[in-house]
């Protein structure tokens, strides 16, 4: 479960603002496993809503999709109903698969939800880590897609409204660096990470200028359940001050032309060894 973000709740307005995005990244580094895409055993581990597996089970014909949240899972089940995918409600950092069980593991968004911290060195992701290369085989296909700092702080037009937030968000994002060098000691070659520049996780719901006075559109990014009540209040404060005179779309203009630099998704490669 989220450490912070009560996703059964979450799970029924989510879709609303997200979608699949960076697919052909996910699917080459899936090839990378050596096996056919329709021959390999898949776990989207911390499926959420199932939008990725929905997008790639015309490709893949075997996957299993888990999380811990009954709301996210239920939403993903109903999203799944016609094609070759199980479902189980799991953890993340205790698969419930035998050892070399899976031929590819996709894992999205989902390490900033872990209870880490960077004092303490960040030992649910170490766990997570060691986790999927045990259900890998050697050779297996690992992607793991995150929110980099500098794409929590300048891949969202709105990010700068609840600073706050992005501070704690930050803190329980280890750095891609670190990251990498946690997936190599856990036994994985990792290829150069990849960025879907053009890509918004949230489409064409990312540029309403007054999606952060619409709960429902919060609940798109889990980062606002991180903001302090008082800083929550302000930003959507600041939002309609800026709407009523005229300045908001200059500031989403100015805002959203960082991203285009960073992006908003990084994935990372990996091979077990």
């Amino acid at each position: 479960m989220s450490s912070y973000e009560d996703y059964n709740r979450v799970s029924r307005s989510y879709d609303g603002t997200r979608r699949p995005v960076g697919l052909n990244i996910v699917l080459g580094a899936l090839a990378s496993s050596g096996a056919p895409l329709d021959s390999l055993k898949l776990v989207d581990a911390g499926c959420g809503t199932g939008a990725y597996t929905a997008a790639l089970r015309d490709h893949i014909s075997n996957i299993i999709a888990l999380d811990i949240s009954e709301g996210m899972l239920g939403a993903a089940a109903k999203k799944n109903v016609d094609g070759n995918v199980a479902f189980l409600r799991a953890s993340i950092q205790a698969l419930p698969f035998r050892d070399r069980a899976a031929d590819a593991l996709l894992n999205n968004l989902v390490l900033h939800h872990l209870p880490d911290n960077e004092a303490a060195g960040y030992p649910a992701q170490q766990r997570v880590f060691s986790e999927f290369a045990r259900v890998l085989r050697p050779g297996g296909a690992l992607v793991i897609g995150v929110c980099t700092r500098e794409q929590l702080r300048h891949g969202f037009w709105f990010n700068q409204l609840i600073p706050s937030a992005i501070r704690a968000c930050c803190e329980r994002t280890a750095p891609l660096e670190v990251q990498i060098s946690m997936l190599k000691e856990a036994g994985f070659d990792v290829k150069k990470p990849a960025v879907p520049w053009d890509d918004t996780l949230q489409g064409d719901a990312y540029f309403n200028r007054l999606g952060p006075l619409d709960a429902a559109w919060r609940d798109g990014d889990s980062v606002w359940s991180l903001a302090p009540p008082e800083e929550l209040k302000l930003a959507c404060q600041r939002v309609q001050n800026m709407e009523d005179d005229g300045t908001l779309a200059d500031y989403v203009n100015d805002h959203n032309a960082q991203r285009l630099a960073t992006g908003q998704i990084t994935y990372l490669r990996a091979t077990l060894r």
